[in-house]
Parts: C-alpha cells; sequence; structure tokens
C-alpha cells in the first residue's frame, strides 16, 4: 500500500522560526542573514560552530548544502541532533549524534566558493520539529570556520486537514476518522 504523495525535496529556509548559534563571530542577526545566502558566520574562538534551528512546522530532512570560501575554512565533519530541545558543546560528548556527516565539496560554478553537501539517512529525520548541527571542525585544520551560506534541504509534514482511517469490522459504521478533516 501506499499512503502518502510523493513530494519533491524543497528550500526549508522560509520554515526556520529561530536559528541559534553558539561561537559565532558576529551577532545572531548575521546567522538568519546566512541562511538567505546574504552574509557570513565565522568561528569565534576555535573551528566548532553549534546551531540550533527551531523549525515552524515539522519536517523531513533530506540534505544541508553548504557554501564556503574555497579554502580550508569550510566545514568538513558535523553532527546532527534531530528534536535537540537545546544545544551545548557539552551535549556533543554526552549525547549520541542522530548521524555524523563528512561534508562532500565541489566548486561552484565560478569557482570563488565551494558549495559542500551532507547527504543524510532519511529515515532518521522525519518530523523535525528542531535541529542540532554541531561543525566539528574543517577541512584544513584552521582556527576559524566559514559558511556563507547554509540551505536545509528536505519536505514540510503537512498535517492539517489530513484524514486517516481505521476499519471497525462488524459495526454498523465501518470506518471512523482519526483527526481533522478538511473544512
Amino acid at each position: 500500500f501506499f499512503f502518502g504523495l510523493h513530494m519533491e525535496t524543497q528550500d526549508l529556509t522560509d520554515n526556520v522560526e529561530v536559528v541559534d548559534c553558539l561561537n559565532q563571530l558576529q551577532p545572531a542577526d548575521k546567522v538568519k542573514e546566512m541562511l538567505k545566502g546574504a552574509g557570513r558566520v565565522e568561528s569565534d574562538d576555535d573551528e566548532q560552530l553549534f546551531f540550533h534551528f527551531s523549525f515552524r512546522n515539522p519536517c523531513k530532512i533530506k540534505s544541508i548544502v553548504f557554501v564556503s570560501p574555497n579554502d580550508g575554512s569550510r566545514p568538513n565533519t558535523i553532527k546532527l541532533y534531530s528534536n535537540a530541545q537545546s544545544v551545548s558543546f557539552g551535549m556533543v560528548s554526552q549525547e549520541a549524534a542522530t548521524q555524523e556527516v563528512v561534508i562532500d565539496w565541489a566548486p561552484d560554478a565560478q569557482g570563488d566558493q565551494m558549495r559542500g553537501t551532507a547527504a543524510l539517512k532519511f529515515v532518521r529525520f522525519q518530523e523535525v520539529a528542531k535541529l542540532g548541527l554541531f561543525v566539528e571542525d574543517n577541512v584544513g585544520g584552521e582556527d576559524v570556520t566559514v559558511i556563507e551560506g547554509l540551505t536545509i534541504m528536505g519536505q514540510l509534514i503537512n498535517t492539517e486537514g489530513a484524514k486517516h482511517q481505521i476499519s471497525m469490522k462488524g459495526h454498523a459504521d465501518e470506518s471512523h476518522s482519526l483527526g481533522k478533516t478538511a473544512k
């Protein structure tokens, strides 16, 4: 049985309600600008960054696309935490990541930047309301990590108007609705 419609992967930036970042050099409002490709985030004390995303609506996350300078400051290894209520650098050593990924980098069309993709195990990132993204290191072992763009790709979960049917064999009305119905 096929219980859902195939949905295209899309940019989930507009679904990000709040994004926080630990260890960034720039003011907090620059993090949101970076999501729209209009700013950059640099790490402050060392190469590590920790982002915490809160989404307006739950989503399924398929991949994360990064844009960074064509040098050693671009992120290398990231750890992701699905539905992390809050983030701290201490949680990296205390909690197992939902997935750890080494970003796959390629030059962009102009060649002055690199575009990196972190492909996720889709089944681990279903119904995500919050996401912790820890940048562990960068490709050059440098003191500063730089991200000039970050796009979370996936699918929105639309629960509005969902109607689920269950069978009640032997009853006068053999199916009952669970959930809201579209009006």
